[in-house]
């Protein structure tokens, strides 16, 4: 029930030990996410001092979930994000549909299963019920998490792929990159959509 992680920042250059730390912490379900958060703000500090970084450490309430196996859910679906063949799409779908069951507040998986729905519909079914679908989730995860980026991201997607509407997605993909600056998902979406436009 316990967990000991052992921090260490070598200069690569020159293989010389800048910094270690080593955090022993009680370890249960209800508390991994306290741990994380309490371990990075601790990493980011001393890698502040040591390298003059500016800290942007999680916190406790910048957390996507406090629900462990929501947000298990949410990574196991999220492994295989790229993949657009329908037994993926349809994979992913199950499990954020099970992450929203666990914790019916956690805004990125709403998202993502908006995401989904949408990929179902344009890549295969052109079923309005996906159409909609997709857009009942995202928005119900911006009511939630309005100023998150990867929502944002995830709607500007939905006005390119479920409506064809590059003016309202390209408006979004801005959103999306001032919380993601440098995001190449961000950047490559944004050309493709360019290009599709013929703005290129």
């Amino acid at each position: 029930q316990r967990v000991r992680i052992n921090a260490q920042l070598i200069d690569a250059r020159t293989d010389r030990h800048l910094w270690a730390e080593s955090f022993d912490r009680e370890l249960s379900p209800e508390s991994v996410f306290e741990i994380q958060s309490e371990i990075a703000a601790a990493i980011a500090a001393a890698l502040q001092q040591t390298l003059g970084l500016v800290s942007d450490a999680p916190t406790p309430s910048s957390l996507p979930t406090r629900n462990a196996q929501a947000y298990d859910l949410y990574l196991r679906a999220r492994v295989s994000r790229d993949d657009v063949d329908e037994a993926s799409i349809r994979r992913r779908l199950s499990l954020y549909q099970q992450a929203v069951q666990a914790d019916p507040d956690f805004a990125l998986a709403m998202g993502e299963l908006g995401r989904e729905h949408t990929n179902l519909y344009w890549y295969y079914s052109r079923q309005v019920a996906d159409h909609q679908a997709g857009r009942h989730w995202i928005d119900r995860a911006l009511d939630l998490a309005p100023d998150e980026p990867q929502l944002r991201l995830a709607l500007a997607e939905h006005h390119y792929r479920a409506n064809l509407d590059y003016d309202a997605a390209l408006a979004e993909l801005d959103k999306a990159a001032q919380g993601l600056p440098g995001s190449v998902e961000v950047l490559a979406f944004g050309a493709f959509i360019h290009r599709r436009a013929g703005r290129a």
